[in-house]
């Protein structure tokens, strides 16, 4: 009941609690994030620059969204842009903190669908280690998968499991584990009937439950010294500092990290040693959705994991390339394709017994010479050498996205890939003085 959610938070929030529901009236503000794992000028395709403001401290954007249409941008469709709230951005960011020194993590997003934290994590990483992506739901998965691919996530493997369980199916390997706990949702309780309707401190109730399964489970699949970042969309206590407070309490060997310094507002609980070290993002204070985010360390020292250098002859053949770059990054040949795979770069058989529920990602084919796939062009535009570049303009670009041939066509070269000033759209191959469309059609027809 609505009147029930009120008489508790104005509780909680006492003389701002006028404010704070005010917040949860207004109208979501849009953004959207740069895939900076490219090197690639994303803005470059926006006439009006003036139409986006950059949010400080991340490499995201404020948009219109009755000025822009960034889901039909050409770096939208291409894996360069990410529609996402800023609030979503901090759990990733901060456990990146604190494992950036490593140079090849092995990371778990335990309920990882649709990939927005996902895909943010492996651009901070540079697509370095290993993450596997966690999401129950099929329906949920086959849009983790896409984006996964989509955004040139290429260090990411996905599974499916029920996370309160997943410390019996997958090995103690992770050196940092993500947690954006389903819960109450709590954001959109003035927007939303369905979470409206749900809300009761019943509801609240069942959901800590759930909660507390997916923060023990998480918590035992760390290495001494990892981190577990906990995060929630929903403002009660309940589902936040008094489930961290409690987890502490069982948990000796779990120490809660300071990831507030006195800068973002702090816990609501009442309880200092908790509310001082978490990070609430309230929607009246600062101007992102509300969000809850605690980092917490398992006891112990985090030591590396051993990195395999693979140095396949078949890599000379592949031409397209600046600078060989691709000289350290794991490749597999198999029946003429070239797949990247993360599993390459790890010294163990940790991972071997583990049900991976997508394919590794294409970087191209042997039919004759070496021919680039979708993804790959999208994801390694920048490093494509200027013999195999082909300038064509706005609105071809987008009628080529479309799935369109290109009829008109310069003779300069007669295969490689498209550009719009320095953004990738995609690979082509001249047929009957025709540019045609190569474009893979499962980024076509499975848009989400």
């Amino acid at each position: 009941m609505l009147e029930d959610f009120i008489s508790k938070y104005k509780r909680i929030f006492s003389e701002d609690f006028e404010f704070f529901f005010e917040s949860l009236k207004k109208t979501n503000r849009k953004y959207f994030r740069v895939n900076t794992a490219r090197n690639i000028d994303y803005l470059s395709e926006f006439e009006n620059i003036s139409l986006i403001k950059k949010v400080d401290g991340f490499e995201a954007y404020e948009y219109n969204e009755s000025k822009m249409d960034i889901s039909s941008s050409l770096g939208f469709l291409t894996g360069g842009l990410y529609i996402q709230n800023i609030s979503s951005l901090f759990p990733p960011r901060i456990l990146f903190e604190h494992i950036k020194h490593l140079k090849n993590p092995i990371i778990l997003d335990l309920c990882a669908a649709p990939g927005g934290k996902t895909t943010y994590i492996s651009e901070l990483l540079k697509r370095s280690g290993l993450i596997i992506a966690n999401e129950i739901s099929s329906k949920r998965l086959k849009a983790l998968n896409f984006n996964i691919t989509k955004f040139g996530s290429y260090n990411v493997k996905t599974v499916s499991i029920d996370g309160r369980i997943a410390d019996k199916k997958l090995p103690p390997i992770f050196d940092a584990i993500l947690l954006d706990a389903p819960c109450s949702n709590e954001n959109k309780i003035l927007k939303n009937d369905t979470v409206k309707s749900f809300w009761s401190e019943e509801f609240i109730k069942n959901t800590q439950g759930i909660q507390k399964d997916l923060i023990r489970s998480a918590f035992s699949l760390l290495k001494p010294g990892g981190f577990l970042a906990y995060s929630t969309c929903t403002f009660s206590l309940e589902e936040n500092e008094e489930l961290i407070e409690g987890f502490l309490a069982e948990n000796t060997d779990a120490i809660l990290v300071d990831i507030n310094g006195g800068v973002y507002p702090e816990g609501l609980s009442g309880n200092r040693e908790i509310d001082k070290k978490v990070i609430r993002v309230l929607p009246h204070i600062m101007e992102f959705d509300g969000f809850f985010i605690a980092l917490i360390q398992k006891q112990g020292c985090i030591t590396e994991n051993e990195q395999i250098k693979s140095n396949e002859k078949f890599k000379e053949d592949i031409d397209i390339f600046d600078n060989n770059f691709i000289k350290n990054i794991p490749l597999q040949l198999k029946n003429n394709k070239v797949y990247i795979n993360p599993l390459l770069q790890l010294g163990n058989n940790l991972c071997d017994k583990i049900r991976f529920q997508n394919t590794d990602f294409l970087l191209g084919q042997f039919i004759k010479d070496f021919v680039i796939s979708t993804e790959a062009s999208w994801e390694f535009g920048a490093k494509v050498k200027n013999k195999y570049r082909l300038q064509i303009s706005y609105q071809e670009s987008v009628e080529y996205l479309n799935g369109y041939d290109i009829n008109f066509y310069p003779d300069i070269i007669k295969e490689g890939i498209l550009y719009y000033k320095n953004i990738p759209v995609g690979p082509f191959k001249v047929v009957d003085k025709r540019i045609k469309n190569k474009l893979s059609r499962y980024f076509i027809y499975n848009r989400v």
